[in-house]
């Protein structure tokens, strides 16, 4: 079945694109795949209490709608699996010859920095899961000085200014893509695509979690969203969530 490409609203400025699509789906003025796009974005959602720093008509800054229909909730991770695995899939296409990875959960990584990263809120109505799938996409930007971890955009990779809204729309037909995936039931091969371009997947590494250290290598992602790691110490598999564990150092 052919979709019709992701409807796309343009704002001029917006607090936050996931706030702005969070009041269309609480008052049911949303259609799926829906896009809202801000040309500046002045309090962008990071992870937890991390903001998103974005100079204005820069980057790629929006969010998407879509509607899970009857999926349960052990299937939240799959959605932002798919997501990530369509930020990777443009970066490739945008550079050649590079390394892109995802850093578990939900950053996208290219040459040392961060590039990308997600943010999804979940809503459970009427039986039906309905996500609002933030992301911050770093196209032309050139410095980031607000930002805690290394950033990098598209331009600092290529030296390329990049035309934003054609760029646009471009991601979001990946975006949808890979969530139609989703819906069609293609989880294990969607499980297996993410696991494979997992940053330091296989690598040994230390980790910090529940206030003690210890060496093990990351193995993948199970179907809840929580990180694989194969212990070095006594050879077990151990599941962390998001926030619960920590990478200290690698060894390449």
């Amino acid at each position: 079945m052919k979709h019709k490409k992701p409807e796309i609203s343009i704002l001029q400025s917006a607090e936050s694109t996931n706030a702005v699509m969070l009041d269309r789906v609480l008052n049911g003025d949303v259609i799926d795949f829906q896009v809202i796009y801000a040309l500046q974005q002045t309090h962008g959602k990071g992870q937890g209490t991390h903001s998103w720093v974005s100079e204005p008509e820069k980057n790629l800054t929006f969010s998407m709608y879509f509607n899970g229909k009857k999926m349960n909730s052990e299937l939240i991770f799959y959605v932002n699996k798919a997501v990530a695995l369509a930020l990777t899939e443009f970066t490739r296409t945008c550079i050649k010859h590079k390394e892109v990875f995802i850093k578990w959960p939900n950053d996208i990584i290219c040459e040392g920095g961060k590039i990308a990263g997600i943010l999804i809120e979940n809503i459970f109505q009427e039986a039906a899961l309905h996500s609002i799938i933030g992301i911050g996409y770093n196209l032309n930007q050139k410095e980031f000085p607000d930002m805690e971890n290394k950033a990098i955009s598209l331009s600092n990779i290529t030296s390329k200014t990049y035309h934003v809204q054609k760029k646009l729309q471009i991601i979001t037909g990946m975006v949808q893509k890979q969530l139609l995936r989703v819906r069609n039931n293609e989880l294990e091969a969607i499980s297996s695509e993410y696991d494979l371009q997992l940053l330091f997947r296989d690598v040994k590494m230390k980790f910090s979690a529940n206030n003690e250290e210890f060496e093990g290598q990351i193995v993948g992602t199970d179907s809840w969203g929580r990180l694989e790691i194969l212990s070095s110490n006594d050879g077990t598999k151990k599941f962390y969530e998001h926030g619960r564990i920590k990478y200290i150092t690698s060894y390449f």
